[in-house]
């Protein structure tokens, strides 16, 4: 399967703990396959998103126990 053919997302989010910015590349099932390092801030994080993974679809999520 080429990149262009690859099935799966990228889901972002800020730690609620450390506040720093992760991501996770998914499969087609949800199964998480890769897991980033924290990032200081989220324009750092989506230079990297852009760089390695630039046809991906992304998505934001919100992670934490915020009320």
């Amino acid at each position: 399967m080429s990149e262009q053919e690859h099935r799966g997302k990228i889901r972002y989010f800020r730690s609620g703990s450390s506040g720093l910015w992760y991501f996770h590349v998914q499969a087609d099932n949800n199964e998480i396959i890769s897991a980033s390092e924290g990032y200081q801030n989220k324009d750092d994080m989506m230079d990297t998103l852009k760089r390695y993974y630039p046809d991906w679809e992304l998505e934001e999520s919100v992670i934490g126990d915020e009320s």
